[in-house]
């Protein structure tokens, strides 16, 4: 019974810590920068944390991003979160015992794209199609009590890579010895603190990379 209630206590500690806070009118602004393609280092992930590089911008906006409110989608609760660069997107997100889910309004699937209490090199599946043969990738890369980002120290911070493929190029890459994966980082009490995406993953012509501002 001890066990029990000593794992009990744990769990909801670890539940009570917030990833990605959700109050309505919580905001978080971030400065996002294009860089050029052309640079032959650039999946350093290290070099861009620390910000120690001289690659080539190609434009550096700030967006900010603002949980409005609540809306009800199938019998649950999401937050809505709006952006400053374009009020027609918003973002439905809600959490569930340690599991945050991002609404995917085209198929109506939730995308469960952060968990905590995890260890390093624990992965997850979201299959993006009915015959499941494309999924995204999640793993988690690191789980620091403190990290650095741009010279900012930030505590308790999950580092989780992500890639969207198909499966049988995703089995292919988990065999190789060194493998970079997009990577974004959440900060207890915070939220998304970095985020690198290099192309063409990243949806543009450019690697994009996103700081908060605090």
């Amino acid at each position: 019974m001890a066990i029990i209630a000593t794992f009990a206590m744990f769990q909801d500690s670890v539940f009570a810590q917030s990833y990605y806070p959700l109050e309505i009118g919580k905001s978080w602004t971030y400065t996002v920068t294009d860089y050029a393609t052309s640079d032959t280092n650039r999946t350093n992930l290290a070099a861009m944390e620390s910000g120690q590089h001289n690659r080539e911008q190609w434009g550096v906006v700030d967006i900010r991003y603002t949980v409005k409110m609540d809306s009800v989608v199938n019998g649950k609760i999401y937050q809505v979160i709006t952006n400053s660069k374009n009020p027609f997107e918003f973002d439905l997100i809600r959490q569930e015992a340690g599991n945050y889910f991002r609404l995917n309004r085209v198929t109506f699937k939730d995308e469960n794209f952060l968990k905590i209490g995890l260890e390093v090199d624990n992965m997850w599946l979201d299959y993006e199609n009915e015959e499941q043969t494309v999924a995204t990738l999640y793993i988690i890369s690191s789980v620091d009590k403190e990290k650095i980002i741009k010279g900012k120290t930030y505590k308790n911070v999950i580092g989780i890579g992500q890639i969207t493929a198909p499966v049988t190029s995703i089995v292919a890459l988990l065999q190789e010895d060194e493998t970079f994966m997009p990577t974004k980082y959440y900060a207890d009490g915070i939220g998304m603190i970095y985020s690198y995406i290099p192309y063409p993953l990243s949806g543009t012509y450019s690697d994009v990379e996103m700081v908060v501002k605090e």
